[in-house]
C-alpha cells in the first residue's frame, strides 16, 4: 500500500493531489470488470452510479444528480472521470500472479479539500471497500 500527496507545487494543475493504493485478489480482467458496473458503485464508493458510458466524452450519471465526464480510458487499465472540482483516476496494474494493484489518486482542482489528511482518509476508505467489495462480496 502506497499514500503519496502533493500541493500546487506539482507540475499538474491540481491545488492537491492524494494517491493511495492497494492489492486486491483477482485478475486486473476480473477487477476491471467489477469496477465497471454502475450497480456495484454503491457499496464502495458510497454513492449510487446510475449509468455509466466508460469512453472518452462517455458520461457517469450519479443517482443525486449531476454527472461526470470520462475524460481518459485505457479499458482494464485506468479510468480518469471529475468534473469541474475534482479528478477521480483509477490505475489498474498486475500484482504476482492473481492479483491486481490498484490505484486512486485524487485530483483537487480547487478549494474543495483544505484538509489533506481527511482528503487522504476518503481515498484509503474507497480503495478498502472497493478491496473488501471485490474480494468478499461485502
Amino acid at each position: 500500500m502506497h499514500a503519496a500527496s502533493t500541493g500546487s507545487e506539482s507540475e499538474s494543475s491540481y491545488t492537491q493531489e492524494i494517491a493511495y493504493s492497494v492489492a486486491i485478489e483477482g485478475s486486473p480482467e476480473d477487477v476491471w470488470q467489477y469496477f465497471i458496473l454502475p450497480e456495484n458503485w454503491f457499496a464502495w464508493w458510497g454513492g449510487d452510479l446510475r449509468s455509466a458510458e466508460w469512453a472518452i466524452g462517455g458520461t457517469l450519471v450519479w443517482e443525486m444528480g449531476g454527472a461526470s465526464e470520462v475524460v481518459d480510458i485505457v479499458a482494464g487499465k485506468m479510468v480518469k472521470f471529475g468534473d469541474s472540482w475534482v479528478d477521480n483516476i483509477f490505475l489498474f496494474e498486475p500484482d504476482g500472479e492473481d492479483a491486481t494493484k490498484v490505484t486512486y489518486v485524487q485530483g483537487i482542482k480547487g478549494g474543495s479539500h483544505s484538509d489533506v489528511s481527511s482528503a487522504l482518509a476518503e481515498v484509503k476508505s474507497v480503495l478498502w471497500r472497493l478491496k473488501e467489495e471485490v474480494e468478499f462480496g461485502g
